[in-house]
């Protein structure tokens, strides 16, 4: 688990009927999302790069490190 940006992200393992997926949640607890959903078969480690304003995680499945960028608005 790590949180940053206002967000907590988290690796979900599943199980059973539940398949495995990246979150986040806002520290607050409302909205809830599913970031990552496929191609996921044995993520191990979640990092956000606060410079970047994205999600880069490791999966020693497919032996390769991915990334999703979010689009940050900034209201002044």
């Amino acid at each position: 688990m790590f949180y940053s940006n206002s967000f907590v992200y988290w690796i979900d393992l599943g199980g059973g009927q539940i398949p495995m997926k990246i979150a986040r949640v806002r520290f607050d607890g409302k909205y809830p999302e599913n970031i990552v959903t496929e191609n996921l078969l044995q993520p191990n480690y979640i990092v956000y790069n606060l410079d970047l304003h994205c999600v880069f995680w490791s999966d020693v499945g497919i032996q390769k490190v991915n990334q999703i960028s979010f689009e940050i608005f900034l209201f002044i």
